[in-house]
């Protein structure tokens, strides 16, 4: 998760137990002034909600995507009879881990 949204997240969690941080408020109720802050704090706390979903479909369709090029990579290396490297420079790393010890 991105810290913007981490910290969109967080002052949203805050401003909505603000009351309970300051004592003087605690025992009024909205002022009229107040009525639209409330609004477009939920305004805000949906838009972050629709936003994270499209995050998480976007993350799984990337998934799909990489699940599908692997399923295809290893059709066609089963069809050549062998393996087929994914990773180039993974394999050149796991070599020179190799090559050290």
């Amino acid at each position: 998760m991105s810290t913007q949204t981490q910290l969109v997240q967080h002052i949203t969690r805050l401003a909505q137990h603000l009351h309970l941080l300051i004592p003087l408020i605690q025992s009024g109720n909205l002022r009229r002034e107040e009525e639209p802050l409330r609004g477009k704090l939920e305004e805000i706390e949906e838009e972050n909600r629709r936003t994270r979903v499209e995050c998480q479909v976007n993350e799984l369709w990337a998934l799909i995507g990489a699940l599908g090029a692997g399923a295809k990579a290893s059709a066609s290396a089963g069809a050549r009879g062998g393996w087929a490297v994914l990773d180039e420079d993974g394999l050149v790393q796991i070599e020179q881990i190799l090559a050290e010890q």
